[in-house]
């Protein structure tokens, strides 16, 4: 049964939460930039290291990992050989997609753990609630609705090359499309942790705390017009078009009405994680003719 409200929350109060989830989302966002940029260090030596280290004696593989070491601190004090490793690392990733699960495990520490902590435990918000009906019919509407997305994003997409403009996209997602072209490998595991995990940790911290709050005081479609355009301005980086924010605020906008219109939050859980996995597929069909 829907929630009766006796009256409608105040502009403060809903004031109050937009600045709360706001302060709460942007230091989740902080700690994932810090725990993501710690990452790349270790992984980039590891990956320089030769292949026959095992092999080598203890003194060889200090020497040699100590070298690897200073070359790269070095390396990190020119700006242009920062960048230089950030694509490195990126390769990595797409020859190593294993470790795209990694990437996924920091996401889910930053944003879920303090979510939980801050907003169900310290403020005692409502907990998302992954206890609804889970069955066939609820997953085939998760993947309509996140085909309808694909396609209308799509559909965008190509009236803006009409007229001859194409965003930018970050370097990742380039490479990463690139690689796609008929990779089995790289496809199974993009689609387990690009479209599945991250689906699941968005939609969970995004409509399954922040939105869930506003729906509990009676503020559903301020919330939802909240919580959209914050999810679209956290997929904003300067390597892209303001277009993209743009374009994953309307993604959001849809994911949040299908949870408010069907109180369950594993339709937008399966709507997302399709949206996020069809772009992946067609780029193994397509490779980077589709940026």
């Amino acid at each position: 049964m829907p929630e009766i409200f006796t009256e409608p929350p105040s502009s403060k109060e809903i004031f109050n939460l937009c600045f709360l989830q706001t302060i709460v989302t942007f230091f989740c966002e902080i700690l994932l930039f810090l725990f993501l940029s710690s990452t790349i260090t270790p992984v980039v030596i590891v990956s320089r290291l030769p292949a026959d280290f095992v092999k080598m004696s203890e003194t060889d593989k200090i020497n040699v990992n100590d070298q690897i070491i200073r070359d790269l601190t070095e390396e990190l004090k020119d700006e242009e050989k920062k960048k230089n490793i950030t694509l490195e690392y990126n390769r990595i990733l797409v020859e190593t997609p294993s470790l795209l699960l990694l990437n996924s495990a920091i996401w889910s520490f930053c944003f879920l753990l303090p979510g939980y902590f801050i907003f169900i435990k310290k403020l005692n918000h409502p907990a998302p609630d992954l206890s609804m009906e889970l069955n066939p019919n609820v997953l085939l509407y998760g993947l309509w609705v996140g085909f309808v997305i694909f396609m209308w994003i799509g559909l965008l997409s190509v009236f803006l090359k009409i007229f001859d403009y194409n965003p930018p996209v970050p370097e990742f997602q380039k490479l990463l499309f690139t690689s796609l072209k008929d990779n089995n490998y790289l496809l199974g595991w993009g689609i387990y942790t690009i479209g599945i995990v991250t689906g699941l940790i968005e939609e969970l911290f995004f409509r399954g705390f922040l939105l869930t709050q506003f729906k509990k005081i009676g503020a559903s479609q301020a919330g939802l017009f909240f919580t959209s355009v914050l999810f679209g301005i956290l997929h904003y980086s300067p390597e892209v078009s303001y277009v993209n924010p743009f374009f994953i605020t309307m993604v959001g906008y849809i994911l949040g009405i299908t949870y408010l219109r069907t109180g369950n939050l594993w339709v937008s859980i399966f709507g997302h994680a399709t949206y996020n996995s069809l772009g992946l597929l067609t780029a193994y069909f397509a490779g980077d003719k589709i940026l």
